[in-house]
């Protein structure tokens, strides 16, 4: 968070301005859950600590994927 910066790391969580999305035409200011982005990248730094400590932790991992199928909506493209 912090080499990314404070506006960097806010498309991270769930703020964003009125009428991104329709579910949430008011927008959102909500600095603690996630979205798509932001799961990734969480779930990429507890892969990597997984990685590292090695063992039956490292071999609960999943390879790399070919491809993402999701753009980050929830549909596949």
């Amino acid at each position: 968070m912090q080499q990314l910066g404070e506006p960097a790391s806010r498309e991270l969580y769930m703020i964003f301005a009125p009428g991104l999305y329709p579910n949430y035409p008011e927008g959102k200011t909500d600095n603690t859950h996630l979205r798509n982005p932001g799961a990734v990248a969480f779930a990429g730094l507890v892969a990597k600590g997984l990685q590292t400590l090695g063992g039956p932790y490292a071999d609960v991992l999943l390879g790399t994927p070919e491809h993402d199928k999701y753009d980050g909506k929830g549909y596949e493209k």
